[in-house]
C-alpha cells in the first residue's frame, strides 16, 4: 500500500509541471457599442493573424463594478462552444446562462473573465473595461 502511495505521489509530482505548462493566456478584446452590441473577441497572445482565434469556450463571466466597489455578475455562461467571439447577452448552443442579464450601461465599469481551450492548451483571460460616452468599450486598468 505504501509503495503504491509513494508511486502515485511521484507520478503526480512529475506530471504537475506538465499540467501547468498546458495553461496559456487568452487575450479578450471587447468591441462594438452598446447600441449595436458589444462583443468579445478571443486572441492568442502570440497571434499575429488578422482575425480572432477559435477556442472552445467553457466559461465566461462579465461583472459590473458597483458604487460600493464590489463586483457583481451581470452575465454568466458555461458549457462548451467553439467560438472566436461572442456578443454580450448571447447564449450559444452548447452553453447555459446562469442568472439574469444586467445590460451594459454608458459610463459603467466592467470586467470579463474567460476560460477556454484549444487543441494545444487550456486558456484563461480577461480584461477590465468601461463603456464610454460613445457607447464603445474602452480598456481600463485592473482593480
Amino acid at each position: 500500500m505504501a509503495d503504491r502511495l509513494g508511486w502515485a505521489l511521484c507520478c503526480l509530482m512529475l506530471s504537475s509541471p506538465l499540467l501547468l505548462s498546458c495553461s496559456e493566456g487568452l487575450v479578450v478584446k471587447p468591441r462594438g457599442t452598446v447600441t449595436s452590441g458589444v462583443r468579445f473577441e478571443f486572441w492568442r497572445p502570440s497571434d499575429d493573424r488578422a482575425q480572432p482565434s477559435k477556442v472552445w469556450l467553457s466559461e465566461l463571466e462579465v461583472q459590473q463594478r458597483g458604487t460600493d466597489g464590489t463586483w457583481k455578475p451581470c452575465w454568466q455562461i458555461h458549457g462548451s462552444a467553439r467560438l472566436s467571439e461572442i456578443r454580450f447577452g448571447d447564449t450559444p448552443e452548447g452553453m447555459t446562462r446562469n442568472g439574469d442579464i444586467v445590460w451594459l450601461q454608458y459610463g459603467g465599469r466592467y470586467r470579463v473573465r474567460v476560460s477556454a481551450s484549444d487543441t494545444i492548451a487550456a486558456r484563461y483571460g480577461g480584461t477590465d473595461f468601461e463603456i464610454g460616452p460613445d457607447g464603445a468599450p474602452r480598456p481600463v486598468e485592473s482593480s
